[in-house]
């Protein structure tokens, strides 16, 4: 085991690269310069009560290292400071003094599977936690992020962290297990939720006014219901969902959101339905952007707030829902089973072949919702 003495005047960089495995730091130490332990071998670091501030890249890339504390003393912390330190389990700086979680700070460390802040933090950087197994951060206040501050940490299920604007550009990009997020914004900035497979773009646009460019660019829904509220759509705003199916606009009724020319880049509009009320189909058919979809008027039995609706058209039950769908059952007014279905998805037709004019449908969400409606057919 190599042990080394560190001084407090060594200078920037003096142990980058070595062998050195452990070290012993100075009572008195009050800063680490920057670089001064990069691609290191060490694999344990005991920070003394009154170290202030750790520089830029000083613990970067160091492959073996397993282990560090944060003392109070601790005010300020370098951008990437640990990044690419891929056996890092644990980072509790919760104790600590520092105001901000720089840029990158954590990125690369693929094994970072906890992390605490504490409450005097008041801004995260751009991708400071991107290509760790983080599920959530422990904060206990409200964080500015910068532009793709969280993006890309591939096991971020929820919101992380209270963020004063959950909706800064690009700020869960690429976050792969994210499948739901707090408080969405009604103006949806540019790549927020890109590439964010698991994330319903229904769920998100509940309330959106306007959504930015690529906002849900490579999500992967076979249905996307538009808010009543909606405004207007950037560009490439559904790039890349191969998946879909149907656009449900029925909410909109004649007030059709603006598009630009390039807002639905990278679908096959003419094999994507486009669900609009009965009686504005040629409103929708004469809009620029919208054209190009197979255009059919389809009237509204129910919709919900949060996206729920079901529809009776050619002989089919139609049952649509911005959480995955579970069980939809069709029931006679006898009580008898007409259909049923376990889709796993967020769409599903019930083909009907029944005398009774009045059906009911019952449906069971992921989470555990369950709607009961009246279908009247006719």
């Amino acid at each position: 085991m190599r042990t080394w003495i560190y001084r407090h005047d060594s200078p920037e960089g003096s142990f980058a690269g070595t062998q050195i495995r452990t070290i012993i730091l100075p009572p008195a130490l009050r800063s680490i310069p920057d670089n001064a332990f990069t691609a290191s071998s060490i694999t344990k670091v005991q920070l003394p009560e009154g170290i202030e501030s750790i520089g830029e890249s000083a613990f970067a890339h160091c492959q073996a290292l397993n282990s560090i504390n944060f003392p109070a003393s601790l005010t300020q912390l370098g951008e990437y400071a640990f990044a690419g330190s891929e056996t890092l389990v644990v980072a509790d700086l919760s104790a600590t003094g520092i105001t901000a979680l720089p840029a990158h700070a954590f990125d690369g460390c693929a094994a970072l599977a906890e992390l605490s802040l504490p409450g005097s933090v008041r801004h995260i950087g751009e991708l400071a936690i991107a290509g760790t197994v983080l599920e959530k951060i422990t904060a206990t206040s409200s964080v500015e992020a910068a532009p793709f501050a969280l993006a890309k940490a591939t096991e971020l299920k929820s919101a992380a962290v209270t963020l004063a604007e959950p909706n800064a550009e690009g700020i869960f990009f690429g976050d792969s297990r994210l499948f739901s997020v707090a408080s969405p914004s009604p103006v949806i900035a540019d790549a927020v939720y890109a590439y964010c497979p698991l994330l319903s773009p229904t769920a998100v646009l509940a309330e959106a006014t306007q959504v930015g460019n690529y906002a849900f660019a490579g999500t992967s829904s076979q249905q996307i219901t538009l808010a009543a509220t909606l405004t207007s759509l950037g560009d490439g705003v559904f790039t890349g969902d191969t998946a879909l199916e149907t656009i449900d606009a029925r909410l909109l009724g004649g007030n059709i959101p603006s598009v630009t020319e390039h807002s639905f880049d990278g679908l096959r509009q003419n094999n994507i339905t486009l669900l609009v009320i009965p009686g504005y189909e040629l409103d929708w058919a004469n809009a620029p952007g919208w054209r190009e979809f197979k255009i059919i008027g389809m009237g509204v039995e129910d919709i919900t707030a949060d996206g729920y609706s079901v529809a009776w058209s050619a002989g089919c039950i139609t049952v649509r829902s911005a959480a995955t769908l579970r069980q939809v059952t069709a029931y006679g007014t006898d009580g008898r089973i007409l259909a049923s279905a376990t889709p796993n998805a967020c769409e599903t037709s019930l083909p009907l072949d029944t005398p009774d004019n009045v059906v009911v449908v019952t449906s069971r969400t992921a989470e555990g919702k369950t709607y009961t409606d009246k279908l009247f057919i006719r």
